[in-house]
Parts: C-alpha cells; structure tokens; sequence
C-alpha cells in the first residue's frame, strides 16, 4: 500500500515567484498593511483574475459578507500559491453565508491555492432557508484536475442541508462545514490537505471529501490529508431519506489518510439509515485511518451511530491506533452495502474501544456483508452489557469467512464473540465463535489498566463497570490522552449545541 508520506502538496513554501504580487486588503483602510489595494468588500473581488503569489488579506476579528469565488482562472503555481488569509495569525477572520445560501467560499477548479485562519458561519435564523455550504474545494471541467490545496485553521459552522427537500443521495451536496468535491467526469482533486478544520454544528457533515462519479475509480480525487481537525454536533436532519450528520466522511478517493481527528456528538438528528458515523471512509482505495478519537456520536436510526467505517467499495485500507468509545454504534465497522463492490484488504489493528454499540445489535468491533481478505488484530474492547448485545466482536453473514480475527483482548461479562450466519445451520456459527475464541484473549468482568496499545492512552474502568448502566459509565470512565487532544476535547467539549434560533452575530 502506498500512503503519502508528509504529503508533497506542502511545498508550497512561500519565497520565489512573488515579487510580482499583490495583497489585496478587505477591510479599514487605516489598518491596511502598507503597499496593499484596500478593497471594501469580498464583492469587489469575485471575478477579478489573481496571479502566483497575490495575497487576499481579510481584516481579524471583522465579519466580512460572502461569498468570495475563486476559479481555474486565478491559479497560483507550485512556489506562490494564491493565499487567502485573515490579517492577524492570531485571530480570524469570520464571512457569514450570503442570504440566499450556497457557498461561503468556493475555490472551483484553481490549483495551488492556500485558505487559511478563516471562521465560515451561516448565521441566518428561519426555517425552510435555502441550502448552504462553508468552504468548497471542486472541480466541474472535465479537461483538467486542480491541485496541491491547502485549508488550515478555519472553522465552519451552522450550514444548513435542504431541510424543505426530500432528495435522495443528492441531500449531500449542501450542509457541509468543508466539502471537497467533483462534478460528473471531472477529473477528482490531486493533493488536498485540510489542518486543523473545526467543523461544527452542520447539518450533514463537518468535513466530507466526494463525488458525483461513483462508481468511476478513474475520476477520483488523489492524495488527500485530513489530519489535528475536530468535528462534533453535526446533527443531521430529522424526517430525510437519507443518512446526515456526519463528523469526516470522504469517498471517491485514492491515497487517503485520516490521522489525529476527533469527532463527538455527531448523528443525534439522523432518522435514516446507511449512517452516521464519526469518521469514515467508502468507495476509496490506500486508506490509512489512524490516532484518532471518536466518541459519543449518534443516530435516530437502526443502524450506524458509530466510531469509525471502512465502508462498501474499499479497497486496502489500515485502521490503527485510534480510540472509541461510547458510540451508538460500532467503535470499528467493516461492511459493504447493497450495490457496493467487497470491502477488500483491510487491516483493523491497534485500536481501542470502549463501551461502543450502545444499540441496534453492534459490539466494539463488527463487521458484516461482503469483508474480505482483512483481519482485526491486537485490538482492546471494553464492553459492558445493554440491550441486545452481540459481545465485543460480531461478525455477520460473509464477513464471518472473509475477517481474520486474532490477537484481541476482549474484557466483557456476555460472550467475546458471536457470529451470524442468515440461512445457515447453527453449527457453522459455532464453529467460528470457537476458532475465533481460540485465538483471542476473553476475560469476563475485569477493568482494564493502564496497558492499552494505543500510545499515548491510558483508559481505567471502574471495578464494577460490567454491571453498570450507560449513563453511569460514561461518567466513572476515565480515558487519559495525549494532552495537545486533552486540551482540544476539552475546549470543544464546552461549546453549546448548535441552534439555528439565536439571534446571529454582529461581529467574529
């Protein structure tokens, strides 16, 4: 498998190439930086042709009014990207949704393009608005494929779905803090990075990576990094079709990594299943998922509500090193769907889950449909008793054959393991729950130390936890991490759930 090693799209390093730019300053003239072209609103630039090395400065602590479009005609290059930044690195610079919705930003078909220390916002109040977007990475010509973009230090909040409509996959197109996207046979983006993205409160996804080409492998995007982001409250929407409310979701990809994100609350809304999950991946191939945490996310729905998927039409894929707990659903899911190719060669290690498959029949790690050639090894699950548990691992249907289950430690007072075979004779079921059992470790009722594999972590469980409730649980756990997460969960954690009732925000 080959993965991406730093991700080369960073040689966007600042230097050559420059001396011809501009910075193009919005905001009050008595705080533009000397030798800038003051502009006195985002509209004034949209249309305008910006060249390598031209510098869109937006003043901090202001709310500036969107949109602000860029397209393949305002390309930077490799040494002078085209930057869109707030004037002070320490605060940012906040644009609200214009009043009949789409994207706040958008950066369609524009290579070597860095976006940076922005707060996206669609502050609107009322019902049935219309739908709505932060930041949008896309490509609709099918003669060329924008590359090396960069998003850091931006935050998306409050972006409506179509609440009115009842559109099916398509529901997905707005509602999304961050969405990197192309349209039918357009080629895919090459080399995104999004860093430090805090994406909340949206209605269908904090950040979701897609495309209009499934199941189209030579359209996908290429080499794409979301890593150090947080994505909680993105509820989803109530009364839809199809699944909303996701933390990180990204498909039509090839070369993909997923690595020390945090994804909470998401899903709550969600009446529709095929989702939500924390953090995800379908329709994909090279997928490294790892160091991640992801907990408490939820669904309305029977199914889904968990941690992390590697879902229908993945090809080669690690899920290592992460942390889940307390999740509606899974902590780790492999599984395809109706329509889907085999979820093939994944490799499920390392992780640990906590207290995961709160309902709707899942156990810490599960995995159903057509999974094959993978296997889930060295992993820790942690799991209490609650309604129509399947124990800590269950495997169903062909994923019974096609999932190599070993090396686990499995603490939970009901079985390890259990396994389902629809239309089979039960011996079958027996005999995989046996082999399987062979090959892990099962303790009944016992806490877990300080031992976990995932460096970095320490998890202690109350004595008595096999016989508590949920809720009781959830507030005894103890889950020690890394502090630079420690202190992001902790300032996350404080922010009140998203409301699209209060009045909006005259300033940043």
């Amino acid at each position: 498998m080959r993965f991406l090693p730093g991700l080369a799209l960073l040689s966007l390093a600042l230097g050559e190439g420059e001396s011809f730019a501009k910075t193009y300053y919005v905001g009050r003239p008595e705080n533009a930086p000397v030798g800038s072209q003051v502009e006195a609103s985002l509209a004034s630039l949209n249309g305008r042709q910006f060249k390598p090395g031209d510098v869109i400065l937006l003043e901090s602590g202001r709310m500036h009014e969107g949109p602000l479009r860029l397209d393949a005609g305002d390309p930077g290059s490799p040494a002078a990207p085209v930057k869109i930044l707030a004037s002070d690195s320490r605060r940012k610079a906040s644009i609200r949704v214009p009043k009949e919705g789409g994207s706040t930003v958008e950066i369609r078909g524009a290579s070597h393009v860095v976006v940076e220390g922005l707060k996206l916002v669609d502050d609107r109040v009322g019902e049935n608005l219309p739908p709505s977007n932060g930041l949008v990475l896309s490509n609709e010509d099918p003669a060329s494929r924008p590359e090396n973009l960069l998003v850091r230090d931006v935050e998306a909040s409050g972006f409506r779905g179509d609440r009115a409509g009842e559109a099916g996959p398509k529901v997905a197109a707005f509602g999304n803090g961050i969405l990197v996207r192309n349209g039918w046979e357009s080629p895919g983006l090459r080399r995104v990075s999004l860093e430090r993205v805090a994406a909340h409160g949206n209605d269908w996804a904090g950040v979701q990576v897609a495309g209009d080409n499934w199941p189209k492998p030579s359209f996908r995007h290429e080499d794409v990094v979301v890593r150090d982001s947080v994505a909680h409250s993105n509820l989803g929407m109530a009364g839809k079709r199809h699944h909303s409310g996701h933390g990180i979701v990204v498909s039509n990809v090839a070369r993909v990594e997923l690595a020390g994100n945090v994804a909470f609350r998401n899903g709550e809304r969600n009446e529709a299943n095929g989702g939500p999950i924390g953090i995800w991946a379908w329709d994909a191939e090279d997928v490294w998922i790892h160091d991640n945490v992801s907990f408490a996310n939820r669904t309305a729905s029977k199914s889904d509500g968990g941690g992390i998927d590697v879902d229908g039409s993945v090809k080669r894929a690690v899920v290592e090193r992460n942390l889940t707990f307390d999740n509606d659903g899974a902590g780790v899911l492999l599984c395809s769907f109706d329509g889907s190719e085999a979820v093939d060669g994944v490799r499920v290690r390392d992780n640990v889950s906590l207290a995961d498959g709160r309902k709707n029949g899942y156990a810490g790690l599960t995995a159903y449909g057509d999974v094959v050639n993978s296997e889930m090894t060295g992993n820790v699950v942690a799991r209490p008793p609650c309604d129509g548990t399947p124990g800590a691992c269950f495997l169903r249907e062909g994923a019974a054959a096609g999932v190599d289950v070993r090396g686990n430690s499995f603490l939970t007072p009901v079985a390890g393991v259990s396994a389902e075979f629809r239309g089979s004779a039960s011996p079958a079921a027996a005999e995989a729950i046996r082999k399987i059992g062979k090959r892990n470790t099962v303790c009944r009722a016992r806490p877990i130390g300080e031992g976990a594999p995932s460096e970095g972590f320490r998890i202690r469980l109350p004595r008595d936890w096999a016989t508590m409730e949920f809720g009781e649980l959830r507030r005894r756990l103890q889950v020690q991490v890394p502090p630079d997460i420690e202190a992001l969960i902790g300032e996350e954690m404080e922010r009140p759930l998203p409301s699209h009732t209060t009045t909006p925000a005259s300033g940043s």
